[in-house]
């Protein structure tokens, strides 16, 4: 620690800068980085060429600000997950507590920006759950927001999050001065169209176009808007994808522990399945994971793959050593593109994708040289080619070949052959830039081998699972809404322990005459919360394409999972358990379909028993008779069952307990 002008400092060596700068950053403080831009030489240089009147001290200027929500070096991020900062653009409809919500999204470290538009209601389900998804490490709003009650949501679901306070007129802009900046500044190059998710934006002058102006505007701050958004990567974000999707709101990944906000995914079924060997390939199983797959087809189609690789265990062995080799190529070629990669790591991303070649079994092309013509591509004489391509020599066994951009590519090689490069970082420069004229291909080969690691990953986790074990088997989605398992045990607790669990057959369908309702009841300890949760987390297990820990399992896919399961207050929202257990319960009652599947656990507990027992039943014969989804419903009010034993669609099951050697069953 030093003293200089009456403040005090602490200085660090400039080769640890990006170590303690990332203490700073991930202990919530923004870290300004000015660099000195000239050495004496070059200052003495400079004045000697520049005669007017210069500045006599060497030249500095603030090049960049690092933030836990924008970090793009990959010394800086400590996980390899994806580092999202969100903005908000918010209005409340009316007074009737609902809201129009437009969400702008980016991951730095990949420049990947996504746009959404949604509407909520007041328990913010729609919000909750794209935060879950997406776990932001920073979420940018405008003042006027700053002590409303949606910001006391964001604050008890994400603990942590850093959030930014806009102006709404200089900083959180508007439509029009957003399209403007797109104008002026050319961010996506000249002569460049907008992405096409922009367009709808602004011409529906939706909140999401704002809220990406409020992004622009942070990170013009930050020194990094030019870097990021030149890469053109800006896309539309579903929350919930109905089409294609299985639907995971925030409230089931909480109570299944489907995964966590947090680093540490331990004792979660993300942690149970994630044995990807790149860094890109975690980012992507994790997607896939908050979006199991609803389509019959896809469904089947997945589960092939992964039941390919298991039966040819020592391919996939030999496919996870080579990814275990890679890099991070999709931060790496964001990186390349802003020209701020060292060319070691330039040609660790041009191995990665010879290795890539290699798992997919490429074969290279042959070129020759024949005088002047050089780099001729070598093909078999059977071989058809497209009618573009010029004959320039052939054999009795090959032809050879120039493509048209091959012939110009030839022609501007004889001509830097002739020029002397000027420096080494110019001539980098030059690199960067061709290499990023082919993003669209490299991008390409990274969401390829992230699919491919992802299913490596499933392929891994079905053959880590304890017999028995079994590949779910899928009906189509137009016949009735069935899940038939047989010694069903929990995913994540069969892995740890799989020699003390206790398994269960579980029988819904919405067939006539069928048990689509399951009531559950017993002593506490008995099971019942865990057969629930290990009930939904087969059903996404299932749809996500995986095998699954049971000797039999058959179903047809969910559209969605809605969960009622705990007891928690909303102390900073002002609620109590029995208004969070009401407000969750009229989420389901009014979203669910017949193709829904409802978990509901002790439903009633936050009141007293009289109106608990009112509360219960008259939701079961809602369910039962207006919605018809499949239900687990665990209570201890045992009075219900009496309601319901002679409902044909309705089973009413005991879990008891027994004690061995004071050992609970």
């Amino acid at each position: 620690m030093t003293d200089r002008v009456n403040m005090r400092m602490v200085g660090v060596p400039e080769a640890t800068f990006d170590f303690w700068a990332a203490k700073f950053v991930g202990k919530g403080y923004k870290v300004a980085k000015v660099d000195q831009l000239e050495n004496a030489v070059s200052k003495t240089m400079r004045e000697k060429s520049d005669k007017s009147k210069t500045e006599k001290i060497i030249r500095r200027e603030l090049t960049s600000i690092l933030t836990c929500g924008t970090l793009v070096e990959g010394n800086h991020l400590k996980t390899n997950n994806s580092n999202y900062c969100v903005s908000l653009k918010i209005t409340e409809i009316g007074r009737t507590g609902e809201y129009s919500i437009g969400a702008a999204i980016i991951d730095a470290s990949s420049a990947k920006f996504y746009v959404v538009d949604f509407e909520d209601d007041s328990s913010l389900v729609m919000l909750c759950t794209l935060l879950a998804q997406i776990s932001p490490k920073e979420i940018i709003m405008e003042k006027t927001f700053r002590s409303s009650l949606v910001v006391k949501s964001i604050k008890s679901l994400c603990i942590g999050v850093s959030l930014v306070f806009q102006d709404p007129i200089q900083e959180f802009w508007d439509s029009v001065k957003t399209a403007d900046e797109l104008e002026i500044r050319n961010y996506f190059g000249p002569q460049t169209p907008w992405p096409i998710c922009l367009k709808i934006g602004f011409s529906k002058n939706k909140l999401s176009f704002s809220a990406f102006g409020s992004l622009i505007s942070y990170l013009r701050v930050l020194k990094l808007d030019y870097e990021l958004l030149s890469y053109g990567d800006v896309s539309n974000y579903e929350i919930m994808k109905q089409s294609n999707s299985m639907i995971i709101d925030g409230h089931a990944v909480e109570h299944l522990s489907v995964c966590s906000p947090n680093q540490d995914q331990r004792n979660t079924l993300l942690g149970v399945i994630d044995r990807c060997c790149t860094p890109f390939g975690h980012r992507r199983l994790r997607d896939w994971l908050m979006h199991p797959l609803y389509s019959y087809i896809d469904i089947q189609s997945r589960q092939q793959c992964v039941t390919c690789l298991i039966e040819n265990f020592g391919s996939m062995s030999e496919i996870a050593k080579t990814l275990k080799t890679l890099p991070d190529l999709e931060r790496l070629c964001t990186r390349i593109h802003a020209g701020t990669l060292p060319i070691k790591s330039f040609v660790q991303v041009l191995n990665g994708f010879k290795a890539i070649q290699f798992i997919f079994r490429f074969k290279p092309l042959k070129y020759k040289d024949i005088g002047k013509e050089i780099y001729q591509i070598e093909m078999p004489v059977h071989v058809n080619v497209p009618g573009e391509y010029m004959l320039l020599s052939k054999t009795k066994a090959v032809k050879r070949y120039w493509t048209p951009d091959l012939r110009r590519m030839v022609n501007e090689y004889l001509e830097s052959k002739e020029i002397l490069s000027s420096t080494q970082e110019s001539a980098q420069a030059i690199l960067y830039k061709r290499f990023s004229l082919s993003t669209s291909i490299w991008r390409s080969a990274v969401n390829s081998i992230s699919s491919l690691d992802c299913i490596c990953s499933l392929a891994f986790f079905s053959k880590s699972i304890p017999e028995p074990r079994c590949k779910p088997e899928i009906i189509s989605d137009y016949e009735d809404t069935v899940f038939f398992a047989e010694n069903l045990r929990h995913p994540i607790v069969a892995c740890f322990s799989p020699d003390q669990f206790v398994s269960n057959d579980v029988r819904l369908s919405s067939g006539s005459g069928s048990e689509r309702v399951m009531i559950l009841t017993g002593a506490n300890m008995g099971g019942k919360s865990t057969l629930l949760r290990q009930v939904g987390l087969a059903a996404i297990l299932a749809q996500l394409g995986t095998w699954v820990p049971a000797k039999s399992l058959t179903l047809s896919p969910f559209d969605r999972i809605f969960t009622r399961l705990g007891a928690n207050d909303n102390i900073i929202g002002g609620e109590s358990t029995f208004k969070v257990e009401l407000s969750e319960t009229a989420k389901i009652l009014k979203q669910c379909t017949e193709k829904s599947l409802v978990i509901i656990d002790e439903l009633g507990r936050g009141t007293s028993t009289f109106d608990g027992v009112s509360i219960a039943e008259a939701v079961l014969h809602y369910l039962i008779q207006v919605k018809k989804p499949c239900v687990l419903f665990s209570t201890h009010y045992n009075m219900i069952c009496d309601t319901f034993v002679n409902n044909q669609c309705v089973g009413l099951y005991y879990l008891n307990c027994l004690e061995n050697c004071h050992i609970f069953i």
